[in-house]
C-alpha cells in the first residue's frame, strides 16, 4: 500500500467510525480493516496512524480470529525497544508478543502467527543481545522456544538458532543450572535435526560446566560422536566421492577445535582421546591425492602428543611416518627427514625398523642428489628420486634415461635385455607373419632372462630391492614410460613368486592338514588368519600391499602392450590379411596351420593370460591380508578391462577368474 492510499484508507476508517455510518463495529470484515491498516502504517513508519487504528479495533467488538493475534503483534511493535535504557517499554513489548503467542497456541489454524511472532521478536530485541542484558530475554525467549516446540514448527534451523541463543542468555546471566538442564534437551534436538549446529551448542555447553572433570567427559563424548558419524557413513568413504571427502574433512576440521579446547583444559588423558580420534578420522584420507588435506591436523596431533610426552608411542610413530610421507610428496625433504627421525626414535618395538631405515636412507639420498653413492641400491634410489622430481616440462628422454639407468644399477646383466624385448626385431622377414612370429619369439626369449636375476643375488637385501623395483615401476607408469614400467614390474614380482607365493602355498598346505584333523564340531578357529610368513609380520604385510599394487600396474601395462598390437584383453590375435595367401608356388592352407602364425597367436594369448594372472594374484594377496579394498580393486579392474567380452556374451571365457574372485569376495566381505 502506498502512502497516499494508506492515508485515504485511514480517513475512510476514521470518518466511518466517528459517524457510525459506512462501517459498523459489529461487521467482522470491517474490523479486520483496522488491523490491516495498522500493519501497513507500521511498515511505512506512520506509528500514530497504526496506534489509532489499533485503538479503534480494540474499542469495538472485534471477532476472535487471526486478526486479534496480528493486532497484538502490532501493539507490541509500537513498544519495540530502541535501546536498553527503557525497560518499562521493553516489558510492554514483551507483554503484547506473549499475548499473541498465547492466543495462537490454542488453534492450529493460527500456528503460523507463532512463527511470525518469533521472527519479529528476534528482529526487535537486537539492543539486548549484548553482554549484561541478555538476561532480560530469558522469560520471553523461553516462552517462544517452548511454543515452537509445542506446535512442532518445521523450520528446525530456526528453532535451533533460538535454542542456542537462549542458552547464551542463561550463560550470560550465570544461571548455570538452568543452562545445564536446557542444554541437555536442546543438544539432543540439534544433533538429530540440525547436526551442522551441533558443534556450536557443544562449545557453549563446554563453557555452564563448573569443573575440569565434567569438561573432560564432555570432550570425550564429543569424540565418540565424531567416531559415530564416521562409522555411520560406513564404507561410503571408500568411494571417495567429492561430497563424502568434504564431509570427512569437515569432521576433521571441527575436531581441530576440540583438540584446542582439550589442550586448554590440560588433561593428558583427554588430549590423547582427541588425538586418537583425529588419527582415526584422517586414516581414510591418507591416499597420495588426498593426504595433503590432513597435513595440518596430523602435525597438530604430533606436536600435542610430543608436548605432553604421551605414552601412545605406537600412535606417535605412525603419525610421524605419515607426516613424513606427506612432506616428501610436497618436496619438503628436510621436514620429511625430521619426522622420519622422530618416528625412528619412537619405534621402540622395532615394528617399523626396516621400513623406516630404508625410507630414511632414500630420503637422505634425495637430499644429496649430486653425490655418487657406492652401493647399486643407493645409486638406483638416487636416480629414481631424480626422475620422480623431474618437472613435466623436462626432456622426456632425460627422465627415461634416469629410469633406465636405475634399472641397470639394480640388474646390470639382465635389465637391458628385458627392456629390449619390445624393440624392433633385427634382420629381414619374408612376410608380415614371419615378422610377427620373430617379434613374439624375441619377446619370449628376452623376458625369460628375468628368472636368472635372483640367482646372482644372495646379499640379503631383498626387501630394499622390492621397494626400489616398485618405486621404479610406479614412477615409470606415472610418466608413461611403459617399456621400463613393464620391465621393472617383472623384476619386482620375482620376489613375490619366490619369497611369498611359495611360503604362502606351504602355509596353506599345513593349515589344510591341520583343519582336516580338527573335529567338525570344533569349528574353524583360524578364521580370518593371515597366510603370511610368520616373521616380521607388519613389514611383510607392507611389502605384500606394495606387490599387490605392482600386480595391478603390471596387468594394466600388459593390457597397454596388447593394445599396441591392436588387440583387447582376452581377444585372440587377428590375422593381418583378410584372405590368407601362402608363399608363391605353395598350396594355400588356413592360418591355424601355419607354425609362425600359431607362435604369434600363442604369444598374444599368453600376454592376456599374464595380465589376468596379475589381477588374480593381487586379489589373492588381498585375501591373504584380509583387506577387502585390494580384492574389490581386482574385481573392478577385471570387469572393466573385460567389458567388451562381457557385453558380447563371452563371460565363459573368464569363468575361472570370476569364480576365484567370487571366492575372495566371500572371504573378505562385499560391503
Amino acid at each position: 500500500m502506498h502512502v497516499q492510499a494508506l492515508k485515504n484508507a485511514y480517513k475512510l476508517i476514521k470518518s466511518a467510525t466517528e459517524g457510525q455510518s459506512a462501517l459498523d463495529s459489529s461487521d467482522n470484515v470491517s474490523t479486520d480493516l483496522y488491523v490491516l491498516c495498522a500493519e501497513q502504517a507500521l511498515q511505512l513508519g506512520y506509528l500514530e496512524i497504526s496506534r489509532d487504528c489499533l485503538q479503534m479495533y480494540f474499542k469495538g467488538r472485534f471477532p476472535v480470529n487471526q486478526f486479534l493475534g496480528r493486532a497484538y503483534l502490532c501493539q507490541g511493535q509500537l513498544h519495540a525497544p530502541q535501546s536498553t535504557d527503557n525497560l518499562e517499554e521493553f516489558e510492554k513489548f514483551v507483554l503484547f508478543f506473549m499475548k499473541a503467542i498465547d492466543f495462537a497456541t490454542h488453534n492450529r489454524r493460527y500456528f503460523f502467527l507463532i512463527y511470525n511472532a518469533s521472527v519479529l521478536y528476534w528482529q526487535l530485541v537486537r539492543p539486548f543481545l549484548k553482554p549484561g542484558f541478555r538476561y532480560c530475554l530469558i522469560p520471553s525467549l523461553s516462552q517462544i522456544v517452548t511454543a515452537l516446540n509445542q506446535i512442532e514448527e518445521q523450520d528446525n534451523e530456526w528453532r535451533a538458532e533460538l535454542m542456542i541463543n537462549l542458552l547464551e542468555c542463561f550463560l550470560d546471566a550465570s544461571k548455570l543450572e538452568e543452562a545445564k538442564e536446557f542444554s541437555s534437551t536442546a543438544a539432543v534436538f540439534i544433533k538429530e535435526n540440525v547436526p551442522d549446529k551441533y558443534s556450536q551448542i557443544f562449545s557453549l555447553m563446554f563453557c555452564e560446566l563448573p569443573n575440569n572433570s565434567e569438561q573432560g567427559k564432555l570432550i570425550e563424548i564429543e569424540c565418540l560422536e565424531y567416531e559415530y558419524e564416521m562409522k555411520k557413513n560406513g564404507t561410503e568413504i571408500m568411494t571417495y566421492t567429492k561430497g563424502i571427502v568434504e564431509a570427512q574433512l569437515k569432521l576433521i576440521k571441527s575436531l581441530e577445535f576440540t583438540l584446542k579446547r582439550a589442550v586448554q583444559l590440560g588433561d593428558p588423558g583427554v588430549i590423547q582421546v582427541v588425538c586418537a580420534t583425529q588419527w582415526n578420522l584422517c586414516l581414510p584420507l591418507l591416499q597420495h591425492n588426498l593426504h595433503q588435506h590432513v597435513r595440518e591436523p596430523l602435525i597438530s596431533v604430533a606436536d600435542v602428543l610430543e608436548e605432553i610426552d604421551s605414552m601412545l608411542i605406537l600412535l606417535r610413530c605412525q603419525v610421524h611416518m605419515e607426516i613424513a610421507r606427506i612432506e616428501e610428496d610436497g618436496e619438503r625433504l628436510e621436514a620429511a627427514l625430521e619426522h622420519l627421525h622422530k618416528a625412528m626414535h619412537l619405534n621402540s618395538s622395532g615394528q617399523y625398523r626396516e621400513h623406516l631405515r630404508l625410507s630414511f636412507k632414500r630420503l637422505r639420498l634425495s637430499a644429496v642428489l649430486y653425490e655418487s653413492p657406492e652401493r647399486p641400491e643407493d645409486q638406483a634410489g638416487m636416480l629414481i628420486e631424480q626422475a620422480k622430481r623431474g618437472k613435466q616440462k623436462d626432456n622426456v628422454r632425460k627422465n627415461r634415461m634416469l629410469l633406465v639407468n636405475a634399472g641397470l644399477a639394480l640388474a646390470p646383466d639382465t635389465f637391458q635385455i628385458v627392456l629390449d624385448s619390445e624393440n624392433e626385431v633385427k634382420g629381414k622377414s619374408n612376410s608380415q607373419i614371419s615378422y610377427l612370429c620373430a617379434k613374439a619369439q624375441h619377446h619370449i626369449k628376452s623376458v625369460e632372462k628375468v628368472d636368472e636375476h635372483l640367482k646372482h643375488l644372495r646379499n640379503g637385501n631383498d626387501r630394499e630391492r622390492i621397494i626400489l623395483w616398485a618405486d621404479l615401476a610406479k614412477v615409470a607408469c606415472k610418466q608413461e614410460v611403459w617399456d621400463v614400467c613393464r620391465a621393472a614390474c617383472r623384476f619386482c614380482l620375482l620376489y613375490d613368486d619366490i619369497l611369498f607365493r611359495e611360503a604362502t602355498k606351504h602355509k596353506k598346505t599345513q593349515k589344510n592338514k591341520a583343519n582336516a584333523i580338527m573335529m567338525v564340531g570344533q569349528g574353524d578357529s583360524s578364521s580370518g588368519e593371515s597366510l603370511l610368513p610368520a616373521k616380521s609380520f607388519s613389514f611383510e604385510a607392507d611389502l605384500l600391499r606394495i606387490l599387490a599394487e605392482i600386480r595391478f600396474i603390471n596387468a594394466e601395462a600388459t593390457v597397454h602392450l596388447l593394445r599396441l598390437q591392436g588387440i583387447q584383453l582376452n581377444d585372440g590375435a587377428v590375422h593381418p590379411e583378410a584372405t590368407y595367401q601362402s608363399h608363391p608356388g605353395c598350396v594355400p592352407y588356413p592360418p591355424e596351420s601355419d607354425p609362425e602364425w600359431k607362435m604369434y597367436s600363442l604369444w598374444i594369448d599368453n600376454l592376456s593370460w599374464y595380465a589376468m594372472e596379475n589381477f588374480q594374484r593381487a586379489a589373492e594377496i588381498g585375501e591373504e591380508l584380509n583387506e577387502a579394498w585390494i580384492v574389490h580393486n581386482a574385481v573392478v579392474y577385471i570387469l572393466n578391462y573385460n567389458r567388451h567380452l562381457i557385453s558380447s556374451g563371452r563371460q565363459r571365457d573368464i569363468i575361472e577368474y570370476l569364480q576365484t574372485l567370487l571366492g575372495a569376495i566371500k572371504t573378505v566381505g562385499h560391503d
